[in-house]
C-alpha cells in the first residue's frame, strides 16, 4: 500500500523538477494530468527565487526521490520472491529464549508463532488432566498453523519440548507441506563456533557417523499379540532398565543408535532427520506385515527437530499392510480425493491440498472403523500406527464412502476417456494445489476459462459416479 503511495509520488515530483529544469518538454507534465499553477510543481517551481541554492535543493530531491523508488521496489521484491516461513517457537521444559541465527532474515520473510505449553507440563493437574489439556493444545495449535500453510507458508520448527507433544505436532502438521528444523546447539562435540546460544536452521550436508540398528528381541509365538518396540537412542544411552515397563517377552524390540558419540548434537543436519526417520518408518512397515502386531511403543532420546521429524514423516505413512496388497486401502484414500474435487469451494480461501487431505484422511478412518464388515474383509488386513480417531465427523455422504475395486478403476478408464487433454493439463495443475491465477498465467488463459473447465470436470466426475452407484 505505502509503495502504491510513494512510487507514484517521487516520479511525479521527478517530472515536475525535469520540466522546471526544461529538460522535458510540457507533454510528460499534460500525461501525467499536472497542474503548473498548484500544488507541488507550483512550490518547487518557486524554488527558482532561492537562486544558486536552487540546483542543491533540487539535486537532495531527486535523490530522495529515487532513494523511494529504489526502496519501494526492492521491499516489493522481497516481499514477493523470497520464500515465508512460519517458525512454530515450542517449549515447555524450560523458560526457553528464541534467538536465531542472522542469516534467516536474509533466506526468508519469516513469521513466528510461539505454542508454549510450560504452565501445563509444570502445573498440578491429574495426568490424566494433563494429556488431555496437552492434546487439545496441540489441536488448536495445529488448526492456526494450517492457516499459514494455506497462506504459502514453509513450516520451521524451533523448540525444547516435551516428546509426545513434539511428535503429535508433527504428526498433525505432516509432510505435505516443506519443513525446516532448528536446532540450538549446546552439547559436548559442539564447534565453538555455533556456542551461542541461537537456534540455527540444519541444512544439507554430510553425516559425521552412521545409523545403526540392534534387534533385542524377535516375536517366539506369532499366534500370540506382540508389540513393536521402537528405541531411539541418540541424545543419550537408553537403558534395559527404561524400557522394561513397556515391553513384554513376544514384542518386537529394535533400538537405534549412531556410530557417532551419544550426544545433543549428534543430528546436526537436515538430510539426518530425513534418512533416519525414514529407515525406521520403513523398519515398522516391513515388521507390521506379521500377523501378530498389536501396538508400536516408541521410546526416543533425541534432539525436537528430530522428533518433530519422526512425526512429520510417520503421517506419510500411517497406514500399513499386514499380508495382503495396499491397493483396497489406496482405493478408499481416492474416494476422498474424489469426493474432494467435487466439493471444493475455492471462494472459501483454503487452499486445495489441505482441503484434500483432510477429506482423504476421513475416508480411510471411516473405511476402517468398518472394516469388521464383511464387504469390507480386504481391509481387514490393515492396521494404523495411531489409533483411530473414533470421534472422527461422520461422511455427508454415507453412501459415497465405499466403492468396490471394480467400480473404482471403471471410474479412473471412464476419467481418462472423458477427459480432454486440456482438462487434464487443468486437473492435475488443480491437484498439484495450484490457485486459479497461477493455472491461468501457466495455460495462457484467463482465470473465468479455468474455472469453466473445472465445472466440466466436476460434472463429468459426478455423472460417472452416479451411473456407477
Amino acid at each position: 500500500v505505502v509503495g502504491l503511495i510513494t512510487i507514484p509520488l517521487a516520479c511525479k515530483v521527478l517530472i515536475d523538477i525535469l520540466n522546471i529544469k526544461e529538460i522535458i518538454g510540457d507533454k510528460w507534465i499534460h500525461a501525467f494530468g499536472i497542474d503548473k499553477k498548484n500544488g507541488i510543481y507550483y512550490i518547487l517551481n518557486k524554488c527558482i527565487d532561492l537562486g544558486k541554492f536552487q540546483d542543491l535543493l533540487y539535486g537532495v530531491i531527486v535523490l530522495l526521490c529515487i532513494s523511494v523508488i529504489v526502496v519501494q521496489i526492492v521491499f516489493f521484491c522481497k516481499n514477493n520472491l523470497q520464500e515465508k516461513v512460519l517458525i512454530v517457537l515450542h517449549n515447555s521444559l524450560n523458560q526457553t529464549s528464541f534467538r536465531f541465527s542472522g542469516e534467516l532474515q536474509n533466506e526468508y520473510i519469516v513469521k513466528k508463532i510461539c505454542f508454549n505449553q510450560y504452565d501445563t507440563f509444570h502445573s498440578n493437574l491429574p495426568i490424566h488432566e494433563m494429556i488431555n489439556r496437552t492434546i487439545t493444545e496441540v489441536d488448536l495449535k495445529a488448526n492456526e498453523i494450517r492457516q499459514f500453510i494455506a497462506k504459502g507458508y514453509h513450516i520451521g520448527y524451533a523448540g525444547i519440548a516435551n516428546i509426545p507433544a513434539t511428535f503429535m505436532l508433527g504428526y498433525e502438521l505432516g509432510d505435505e507441506n516443506a519443513k525446516i528444523y532448528f536446532h540450538k546447539f549446546h552439547g559436548r562435540q559442539t564447534s565453538f563456533n555455533f556456542e551461542d546460544d541461537k537456534f540455527h536452521k540444519l541444512t544439507k550436508k554430510n553425516v559425521r557417523g552412521t545409523f545403526e540398528k540392534e534387534i533385542l528381541q524377535e516375536s517366539l509365538d506369532v499366534s500370540k499379540s506382540g508389540n513393536i518396540v521402537i528405541l531411539i537412542s541418540l541424545t543419550q544411552p537408553i537403558k534395559e532398565s527404561d524400557f522394561a515397563s513397556i515391553t513384554g517377552k513376544n514384542d518386537y524390540i529394535i533400538k537405534y543408535t549412531t556410530s557417532d558419540k551419544t550426544d545433543y548434537d549428534v543430528i546436526d543436519s537436515e538430510n539426518q532427520i530425513d534418512d533416519y526417520t525414514n529407515q525406521i518408518l520403513s523398519d515398522i512397515a516391513e515388521i507390521q506385515k506379521k500377523p501378530n502386531i498389536n501396538q508400536i511403543r516408541i521410546g526416543v532420546a533425541a534432539s525436537s527437530a528430530f522428533i518433530f521429524g519422526l512425526g512429520t514423516s510417520a503421517l506419510a505413512r500411517p497406514y500399513f499392510l499386514i499380508g495382503g496388497e495396499n491397493e483396497d486401502l489406496v482405493q478408499e484414500g481416492m474416494i476422498g480425493l474424489y469426493k474432494a474435487i467435487t466439493t471444493f469451494d475455492v471462494d472459501k480461501g483454503n487452499k486445495f491440498t489441505s482441503y484434500a487431505v483432510t477429506l482423504v484422511r476421513q475416508s480411510i478412518y471411516d473405511a476402517l472403523k468398518s472394516a469388521n464388515r464383511d464387504k469390507h474383509k480386504p481391509l481387514n488386513t490393515f492396521v494404523s500406527i495411531s489409533d483411530l480417531n473414533e470421534n472422527a465427523t461422520q461422511s455427508d455422504s454415507p453412501e459415497d464412502i465405499y466403492i468396490s475395486n471394480e467400480i473404482y478403476k471403471s471410474l479412473i478408464s471412464e476419467i481418462s476417456l472423458l477427459l480432454s487433454s486440456g482438462e487434464k493439463d487443468v486437473l492435475n495443475m488443480y491437484l498439484e494445489g495450484f490457485s486459479y491465477q497461477e493455472m491461468a498465467k501457466n495455460l495462457g488463459k484467463d482465470a473465468k476459462y479455468i474455472d469453466n473447465v473445472l465445472q466440466r470436470i466436476k460434472r463429468k466426475i459426478r455423472k460417472i459416479r452416479k451411473t456407477n452407484r
